[in-house]
């Protein structure tokens, strides 16, 4: 791969690299790293997809997947979702909504955010021992009075209350 190739691929898929790498589960701070090497491994390799096309950026997910198990062995941390199921899973959902298409997220973050306004409660707690601050299941469970599994099951459910009401408001229907 020559310069003109790497600084094309980068300028059409950089962004949603770092959106699917925290879409996975990275902190920022990891999400750009792992967005940096993503493109290092691109650029070693002879044979790649043109650089705008949708090809190209599975093909950079695909990586971009490889090198966040990668990071979290080394990190020796445990994802709330790491099997390869649910890696495929996320995949499929990251191609099928608007977020491929919507380059700068803006209405997806507004929706977001309005949505998050909206939780309350141990719920929000849960959130921002889990989000802000990378706490795990048990740790999470001792502070909302929940097993580790049921906090587990809570996030997850939460995770999709949220994911449906984001899409509800990105489609233009008020939640």
């Amino acid at each position: 791969m020559d310069d003109n190739t790497l600084t094309a691929m980068v300028k059409a898929h950089q962004a949603g690299l770092y959106r699917f790498a925290r879409y996975l589960g990275a902190d920022a701070e990891s999400a750009e790293d792992i967005v940096q090497e993503t493109f290092l491994a691109a650029y070693k390799q002879k044979v790649f997809p043109p650089a705008g096309t949708p090809q190209c950026g599975a093909w950079l997910r695909a990586i971009l997947r490889n090198l966040f198990h990668t990071h979290l062995r080394r990190e020796k941390r445990q994802a709330l979702f790491i099997n390869a199921e649910v890696m495929r899973q996320a995949e499929v959902h990251w191609q099928s909504e608007a977020l491929v298409e919507d380059q700068d997220a803006t209405a997806y973050v507004t929706a977001l955010r309005q949505c998050l306004r909206q939780t309350n409660g141990r719920d929000r707690e849960m959130l921002r021992l889990r989000y802000e601050q990378n706490l795990g299941l048990e740790e999470i469970g001792a502070k909302v009075g929940l097993a580790g599994e049921g906090v587990k099951t809570a996030l997850r459910r939460l995770r999709a209350k949220l994911a449906d009401c984001v899409r509800r408001r990105l489609r233009g229907f008020a939640s």
